[in-house]
């Protein structure tokens, strides 16, 4: 059935459905309803690459992408990951709107997260700072590094601005962090230490995993992280500090 309402099959199953000398007719309004809203969904959530592209040659994309695409899970929000690897295929499309379609996902995903808990300041000092390699950090729902070899930050803001983009060529640039706060997305650049705070955290490492490159820097790019809430929880193996305490285990 879902092969058919896309277009990609006879209406031979349906016959126990649909039956009657319409039934093409009707077949074809579900087939409309479903298209155009997949293709408000993917409008909705890339509204900068739109603009970047033109509407007329996105249009086209959309219909194309949405033609190949099919939902995996019955919630739109979901749908329209692939949006970028699709347009990185079309070589007619301009330079960086893969990069900004993705950049796009980034910060539609990172919006729809909850918001992060307050972190437990009180019994993170009750911890023994002097084992503070040995404790594993989590993070808040939502928090990512992008990275693209085209300026997308400097490009997504002048298109929200109204203001023209011209393709530059591809160059590296700088990393941005994406996190959730009360207000929205946060948008930052990222440094090379809270880059690796970043990596220990997604990969369930405690500090101590960075080895000899463990740094000031570190220390000081951990507790930035904590203070904007990018960090929202930790763990740790290390006997408590003194009586009544406990370590604080994320749930």
């Amino acid at each position: 059935m879902a092969q058919t309402l896309r277009g990609l099959d006879s209406t031979v199953g349906l016959a126990p459905l649909c039956d009657g000398p319409d039934v093409q007719d009707r077949i074809e309004i579900y087939r409309y309803h479903i298209s155009s809203t997949l293709a408000d969904a993917i409008n909705t959530t890339y509204p900068m690459t739109r603009r970047y592209i033109g509407d007329p040659p996105f249009e086209h994309f959309v219909q194309r992408f949405v033609r190949a695409y099919p939902p995996e899970t019955g919630c739109l929000t979901d749908y329209g990951e692939a949006v970028s690897a699709a347009l990185a295929a079309e070589p007619e499309m301009p330079v960086g709107a893969a990069d900004l379609a993705a950049f796009e996902w980034g910060l539609e995903r990172t919006g729809l997260a909850r918001s992060a808990t307050p972190f437990p300041f009180g019994a993170f000092a009750a911890q023994a700072l002097n084992h503070l390699e040995e404790i594993t950090f989590v993070l808040a729902p939502g928090v990512r590094l992008f990275q693209a070899d085209w300026p997308v930050v400097e490009a997504y803001d002048r298109l929200q601005e109204g203001r023209p983009v011209v393709p530059a060529a591809a160059q590296p640039h700088a990393i941005w962090l994406l996190h959730r706060h009360a207000r929205g997305v946060s948008v930052s650049e990222a440094s090379e230490a809270l880059v690796d705070i970043v990596a220990c955290c997604t990969n369930g490492q405690p500090l101590a995993s960075l080895g000899d490159s463990l740094a000031d820097e570190h220390v000081d790019a951990l507790f930035d992280l904590v203070n904007r809430g990018v960090i929202e929880s930790f763990a740790t193996d290390t006997p408590p500090a003194g009586p009544g305490t406990e370590p604080h285990h994320p749930k």
